[in-house]
């Protein structure tokens, strides 16, 4: 059996590398937590508000016929992320348009074939959501 003296041990390389790849995610973690403009925040920590999360969960409003006429009610119908959940989404309504939320209504439209000539693609599903407001509150959703 011949000694290979110059050929680092298996044992060893995962230990190195696991250790830098440990470094290079506390690292990356520490990254994400500094806002993007550090420069002008004097190296202070500053914590993200929910306002900004608010637009990241909510897409905007979803026009439609069956929407037009739930205003009518009380209810206003929005595209969300596919991550939001009923609370995300009711804070996230409350924040940006000032209004209480009484109820949530969720609903996944899942994704499917479509077809032009002999061309196959796919129709991307969504997420909306369908919010009931406290009366006497309303949301203006009208397109611009």
């Amino acid at each position: 059996m011949a000694l290979n003296i110059f050929r680092k041990n298996k044992k060893d390389e995962k230990a190195s590398s696991t250790k830098q790849s440990r470094k290079e995610d506390v690292q990356v973690k520490e990254d994400l937590k500094e806002p993007l403009n550090s420069a002008s925040n004097s190296g202070k920590k500053v914590k993200l508000s929910h306002n900004s999360l608010s637009y990241r969960i909510i897409e905007g409003p979803h026009i439609s016929e069956k929407a037009s006429n739930f205003s009518a009610d009380g209810k206003y119908v929005f595209r969300v992320m596919k991550y939001g959940n009923k609370i995300q989404i009711k804070k996230a309504v409350e924040t940006l348009y000032n209004v209480k939320v009484k109820e949530i209504n969720i609903v996944s439209v899942p994704s499917k074939k479509r077809k032009v000539g002999r061309f196959e693609g796919i129709k991307s599903g969504y997420k909306k959501a369908i919010i009931t407001l406290s009366k006497g509150q309303t949301i203006d959703v009208t397109p611009r």
